[in-house]
This record gives structure tokens, C-alpha cells and sequence, in this order.
């Protein structure tokens, strides 16, 4: 026994279970992809087999802390416990948590939202008492099975799964369930429509043996300990495409322990209330009310709390004399010369790297594209710096330097910082210059193989030019971004979700094509400290200051375009002045 304990207890075995964990998850991704929420979770992520594999992994874990004696070194110790303490706050919120949909139009008051799972609800009339009774159903499109009993009285009704079908047109999904209620030898074929996240609002009802039977398939009402009031929704859009950049609910929020208040929930600001958690998800194409996710987790402070036992441990290890890396150090320290043949691979490697995505370039783009990338690469070095030292107001209204949101919006359109052996200052520097070159280089990011079949690109490739989502003047992903952003949050799959992403890269490419991400112009004399873009100051400035920007604004533009890099840096040395002054 002890000989399999000791098998068991070891590292391989954890990397093993980690990686099946892994693979479940990708599993997972593509079967939500192809057939439903529903289905990847009855398949994946609620089944037994992978519950099991993470109840191995904790048991793995708990034994290498005692065989190893890992409590005696902090650094492992919490590394590894961590993993054991984010397990248990992931099985807290499985088995405890709950989440759901609240929708609310303006000037309404709301208490109750809609389950994320779906339920089958039955009420037995009889005798003129009503029996209910609600039955949560995880159906695959793959394969089911169930059956139910409702005792009424002296009476056993029986509920049994026939069959279900995940129909799936377009963007339209529904699931068709086939069940037969039955009473002694008396019994009905119930056909019933409905789906995860949606009250489905048809009820079948039947008769057996003079009892009244109600049968309805789908999401089932939950009521708040307090309600929300929507005093007002507001949308931000895109200029020129429409897309939705951001939307915003104004509520009130109205508990029955203290004074209503006033929140804004937004996309990237949640509000916390009673144990619930409110995100900002989806919206009516009226634009006049407010699709809101209510998530009730418990086990949100455990896996917290694994987390920052996570970093605890992680910032120990690195600082501790007996850790890996402090090893490292000492050897780095003692052998230079030997530092040299590392550095000599990486730096081989990341010529290579060059070469593939330069290959890749040229395979798409014209030699005049190439030929560009070339001169451009080298020529734009000094002024990119430069350019990179301006002072910028973002979106946020906080001042930052231009090489940190250049650096930002490349991350955004490539989940990269850097791309064709160019910074983030020269690239930005290049498509805020020279658009029409920039347009038709292949910078962003897509992710799910069936928009890029969408697009008519490969499998194999990752990005796009912002020119391949037009033809002529209509935009490739229109009918799919309405339909994705009209689409409840919960029935959204890896498709739509790329499809936002996507289209709001594609936004942000769009605005720093025309300049509108770069508020560099502050306005003298104004003291809401608002910064202009170089439009934005042309049109509204006046006088001396609107003669002076519009001219350093077109010269330096008209500079990097002929390649006059002297010039080009002169000019920018005047907006620095400017804005110092």
C-alpha cells in the first residue's frame, strides 16, 4: 500500500493532474464553441470525472506538503497550499453559488432576476391544492438521462426523459425537451421549449386523472433581498463605426436594512450588495434598459484569499538565499563567459522570430508594404523616442507619457509590445502618420477559427489587417457584432465574445488611424485641465494657439511622411514646448 502511496505522492503525478485539468478546460472551450454552455459544463466542468481530478490534485498537494516536510520551508509551503485553498473556494462556489440575469427598463423598479440554469418546473393541481416542485436540469446536447417522482397524496406521478434536442440556426439557439408524465398505467408525452438563461414563458398543461398538470422548461425567477431602480442607461459609441465603446446603468438601490443610494454600474466597475455581485452585461436595442449578471459566490474570499497566498509565496521564494533563483544568481555571478552563449541563442532566436513574421508580412502585402516596413524599421528610431516623451491625456483623464499608451494600444490590437522588430512608439508613430500603409498590415489579434473563416483568412493565422474587415464600404462584422451585443451574456460563446473583442480592437485601430487617441493639446486658460486631440484643438481653439497647432500639427505629419526625420523632430519638439508652457 504504502509502494502506491508513495507513487501517487510526487511530482509527476501532480503535473500529470495538472494537465489534465488543462486539457479539460481547452475541451471544455470547444465543445461551449459547437454546442451550448450547457453541454461544456455537463461534459467538463460540473461532471464527475473532473470534479475527481481536482479532488486528486488537492489529495496530491496535501501529500507532498507532509512527505517533502514543505511546512518547514515557507516558500513552497505557501505555493503549494494555495492551489489547495483556491480548489476549496472553487468547490464552495459549484456547489453554493449561483448566478443569474436581472433585466430592468428605465424608470423601473426591479427585485427579481432570472437563473442562469435552467429548471423544470411542474404544478400538480389536485383536489384544489396546488403541489410545485422545480427540477434543475443540465442538458447536453449529446446525451441525457433523468427521472423524477412528485408524491401527491397516496399518488406517485413520474417524470422521465424522452429526448432533447440543442437546435442551433444561425445566431439563434432553443432546446426542444421531450418528457413523459405518467400516473399509474395513465400517462402523457410532453413537448416542452426552452433554454438556459431565458424564462421560457410557455406553459404545457395536461390531464391525468382529473388532475391539472403544468409543465415549462427554462429559467426560473429569484427575488433580491432588495431592489434596483434604473434611473437612466447611457451608451458611448465608436465614432464611425457605431460600435458600442462603453455603456453605463445610473440605479438606486433601494435595502431593506438602510437609505437607498446611488451607483454607477459600468463595464469595468462592478457593484457589490448584499452578498450579490452586479456586472454591467448587455443592454435592449432601444438603448432603454439594462441587461445586468448577478453573481452570489461564497467561495470568492476563499479563492481570494488562494490567490494572495499564491503571491505571498511566489515574492518569498524569490527573496529567499535557499530559492532556485537565488541560486541562479550566484552561478550567473561566478561564470560570465558562459552567460554569452545563452544570450548568443536568444538573440538568434529572436531573429528568426523577426524573419517569420517579416516572411508572413511579405506573403500578404506587396514588396512596395516590405520595402516600407525596411526603411521605415531603421529611419524612425530617433523620432519614435521622442514622439514616445510626449504628455498624453487618456481616456481615464490621467496623464501619462505617449510610450505608455502606445504601448497600451499595441498590447490591444496584438497582445503584443512589440511586432516586424519595431517598438510600440515606432508602430503607433506609423499608422497615426502613414494609415493607408498601416491599414493593410496584419496587427490584429483574432482568436476563434470560425471568424477567421468569416474573415477568409487561415486557421494558422492570428491577425488581421484592419482592411480586411471591408468590403467596399460595408463592415465584414456588422450583423455579427448586433447580433453578439444583443445576445444575453450567458448565451454568448467563444465566437461572439471574439467577435467584440475584435471589433473593439478594430475601433481603437480606427481611432488612432485619425488621431483621436491622442489628447496632447492642453487649452490655456482652461482649468477643467481638459486635453485636446489635434482635431479636436484645430476646430475649438482660437487665435494664436489654433494658427500655431494646426501648422506644427500638419508639418510634422507632412515630415514623416517625406522622410524628413530632422524636420519631423523639430516639430515635435514644439508641441513639448507647448505643452511646458
Amino acid at each position: 500500500m504504502k509502494k502506491y502511496i508513495d507513487m501517487f505522492i510526487s511530482f509527476k503525478i501532480s503535473l500529470l493532474l495538472l494537465i489534465v485539468l488543462a486539457l479539460g478546460a481547452t475541451f471544455g472551450t470547444f465543445i461551449e464553441n459547437d454546442y451550448g454552455v450547457s453541454t461544456a459544463r455537463i461534459l467538463v466542468y460540473n461532471s464527475i470525472w473532473y470534479e475527481f481530478v481536482m479532488v486528486l490534485t488537492a489529495i496530491n498537494l496535501l501529500g507532498m506538503i507532509y512527505k517533502f516536510k514543505m511546512y518547514k520551508k515557507p516558500a513552497k509551503f505557501l505555493i503549494h497550499i494555495a492551489f489547495i485553498v483556491i480548489l476549496i473556494g472553487a468547490s464552495i462556489t459549484r456547489y453554493f453559488g449561483y448566478e443569474g440575469i436581472m433585466h430592468i427598463k428605465e424608470g423601473e423598479k426591479q427585485n427579481k432576476m432570472v437563473s442562469l440554469e435552467p429548471y423544470l418546473q411542474i404544478s400538480i393541481l389536485d383536489n384544489n391544492q396546488s403541489h410545485k416542485k422545480n427540477f434543475q436540469l443540465n442538458l447536453s446536447a449529446l446525451s441525457n438521462e433523468f427521472h423524477y417522482e412528485m408524491a401527491v397524496d397516496d399518488k406517485i406521478y413520474n417524470i422521465d426523459y424522452i429526448n432533447y434536442n440543442y437546435v442551433k440556426k444561425n445566431k439563434s439557439s432553443m432546446g426542444i425537451l421531450d418528457i413523459n408524465i405518467s400516473l399509474g398505467d395513465k400517462y402523457e408525452v410532453v413537448r416542452l421549449v426552452g433554454k438556459r438563461g431565458i424564462k421560457s414563458g410557455v406553459v404545457k398543461k395536461i390531464n391525468i386523472n382529473d388532475s391539472i398538470i403544468s409543465a415549462e422548461y427554462g429559467s426560473k425567477e429569484l427575488y433580491l433581498p432588495f431592489s434596483i431602480y434604473l434611473k437612466d442607461f447611457k451608451l458611448d459609441r465608436y465614432p464611425g463605426s457605431g460600435s458600442p465603446s462603453s455603456y453605463a446603468s445610473e440605479v438606486r438601490v433601494y435595502p431593506n436594512d438602510r437609505e437607498p443610494y446611488d451607483y454607477r454600474i459600468y463595464m469595468n466597475q462592478t457593484m457589490h450588495e448584499g452578498g450579490f455581485l452586479f456586472f454591467q452585461s448587455s443592454y435592449d436595442p432601444d438603448e432603454k434598459g439594462t441587461v445586468l449578471s448577478v453573481n452570489h459566490d461564497p467561495g470568492k474570499w476563499p479563492t481570494y484569499f488562494g490567490y494572495f497566498l499564491l503571491i505571498l509565496g511566489l515574492l518569498t521564494n524569490l527573496f529567499s538565499k535557499k530559492s532556485r533563483f537565488s541560486k541562479l544568481v550566484k552561478v550567473l555571478k561566478t561564470q560570465n563567459s558562459i552567460l554569452a552563449i545563452p544570450l548568443l541563442l536568444l538573440f538568434l532566436n529572436s531573429n528568426s522570430i523577426a524573419k517569420t513574421e517579416f516572411a508572413n508580412l511579405q506573403d500578404i502585402d506587396s514588396k512596395t508594404i516590405v520595402n516600407y516596413i525596411n526603411s521605415y524599421k531603421e529611419a524612425s528610431k530617433e523620432t519614435a523616442e521622442i514622439f514616445s516623451k510626449l504628455v498624453v491625456q487618456n481616456r481615464n483623464g490621467r496623464m501619462v507619457t505617449m510610450h505608455t499608451l502606445n504601448r497600451d494600444i499595441l498590447r490591444k490590437l496584438s497582445g503584443k509590445t512589440s511586432l516586424f522588430g519595431m517598438n510600440a512608439n515606432q508602430i503607433i508613430l506609423g499608422m497615426l502618420t502613414n494609415s493607408p500603409v498601416w491599414q493593410h498590415i496584419k496587427m490584429i489579434k483574432v482568436k476563434t477559427n470560425r471568424l477567421k473563416s468569416e474573415l477568409n483568412i487561415s486557421n494558422s493565422e492570428n491577425y488581421i489587417a484592419f482592411a480586411d474587415v471591408f468590403m467596399g464600404k460595408s463592415y465584414l462584422l456588422d450583423n455579427f457584432i448586433k447580433e453578439a451585443y444583443n445576445s444575453k451574456p450567458s448565451q454568448r460563446g467563444t465566437f461572439d465574445k471574439d467577435v467584440i473583442k475584435v471589433d473593439e480592437r478594430l475601433n481603437i485601430a480606427y481611432l488612432t488611424y485619425i488621431s483621436e487617441m491622442f489628447k496632447i493639446f492642453p487649452k490655456v486658460g482652461d482649468n477643467s485641465n481638459k486635453w485636446y486631440t489635434p482635431i479636436e484643438a484645430i476646430k475649438s481653439f482660437e487665435g494664436k494657439n489654433k494658427i500655431a497647432i494646426e501648422a506644427i500639427t500638419r508639418r510634422f505629419l507632412n515630415a514623416v511622411s517625406d522622410n524628413n526625420w530632422e524636420q519631423a523632430n523639430i516639430f515635435l519638439s514644439l508641441i513639448s514646448t507647448y505643452q511646458s508652457r
